[in-house]
Formats: structure tokens, C-alpha cells, sequence
């Protein structure tokens, strides 16, 4: 018996992963095929790990973007459909986070403003996480006067701002070319 047989098998390998010659097996990096943890990126980017299709499994953003992207589909049935699965990470807030930064990031706003209203129907509290990340939306956009709308909403609903929230309006301002509004924010 060589001694390559007699090691125990490692967690990777268990799992069905192959890392010979220093470099994962990228067969299984289709998280819809996959039973990992997610990536780097994925576990720190705002988004819970997916494992599995969207019924079951933990929640992905990236996926439900794709579907309310779909214009044939009914966003409140995807959405209700996502909660119904979901509810600890709607009931948080965390899945609401996700989806407004995964539609910043793809430029959606107008999907990311109808996310918005379908959350005051649903009742969800919206707080600095939630006003941050569609802040962002609207500074991806150019639309640095949505952004501010956002800032004096915050105000007016007591939501505290952060760094976060002056850095993206001060961007969104900035990309419009409105550098005195940039600097009336600093």
C-alpha cells in the first residue's frame, strides 16, 4: 500500500472536489451544482451562499434578479415566492440588502425602485443597510437628485446616516457632474 492510499481523505475530497496539481477542479463551481459554501466574493459581498435552486437551499440574489429582470415575470410572485421560502433573511433584512446591491451592480433601477415600494407593501422596515445600497443604485445611475431624495427621506424617517451614505451621494453627485452638491455634502 503506498502511503497516497493510507492518508485519510481530505474535506475537499469528501465533498467530490478535485485540487491536484494546486488547482481546484472548476467542474463544480456551478453553484447550482454545487455544495459549498460560495465564494470569497459571495460570503462577503452582502449575498447569503446559494446551495441548491431557488426552492430550497440558502437564498441568492444573483438569482431572483434574473427572474425579476425577466419582464414576462410578476415581481411581487417572485418576491412573495422568495419570502415564502426565505422569511429568516426577509424577515431581517438581509435579502432585501442583497437584492438592492445585486441590481446596483447590474444598474436595474427602476426593478430597484419597484423592490423598494414592494417593500413598504410588504411592511418591511427599512433601515441604513436598505437606503445605502439604493443610494448606490442611483449613483450607478447618474441620478444624484434620487440620491438625495434618499438622504432627506432618511431624515424624515429617522434613519441614521454613515459614511457609506454621504461616500455614495457624494459619488452619485460627482458622476452627474454636480460638484457643488458633492461639496455641499462634505
Amino acid at each position: 500500500s503506498s502511503l497516497v492510499e493510507s492518508r485519510p481523505q481530505t474535506h475537499e475530497q469528501k465533498q467530490g472536489h478535485s485540487y491536484e496539481g494546486g488547482r481546484p477542479d472548476h467542474r463544480y463551481q456551478d453553484s447550482r451544482f454545487s455544495n459549498n459554501r460560495g465564494s470569497f466574493q459571495d460570503r462577503y459581498s452582502g449575498q447569503v451562499p446559494y446551495h441548491g435552486n431557488f426552492r430550497g437551499g440558502a437564498f441568492d440574489a444573483g438569482e431572483i434578479v434574473d427572474q425579476l429582470s425577466n419582464p414576462s415575470n410578476n415581481m411581487d410572485d417572485i418576491l412573495e415566492r422568495a419570502r415564502h421560502e426565505h422569511p429568516g433573511n426577509f424577515k431581517q433584512g438581509k435579502a432585501y440588502t442583497a437584492l438592492l446591491s445585486k441590481l446596483a451592480r447590474r444598474r436595474k433601477a427602476g426593478i430597484a425602485l419597484s423592490l423598494w415600494q414592494y417593500m413598504d407593501r410588504a411592511g418591511a422596515t427599512k433601515n441604513v443597510f436598505h437606503y445605502n445600497s439604493l443610494i448606490s443604485v442611483f449613483e450607478k445611475a447618474r441620478d444624484h437628485r434620487k440620491a438625495l431624495q434618499l438622504l432627506d427621506e432618511m431624515g424624515a424617517q429617522n434613519v441614521p446616516k454613515n459614511e457609506v451614505t454621504f461616500s455614495s451621494a457624494i459619488s452619485a453627485c460627482e458622476k452627474a457632474g454636480e460638484w457643488r452638491c458633492a461639496l455641499a455634502l462634505l
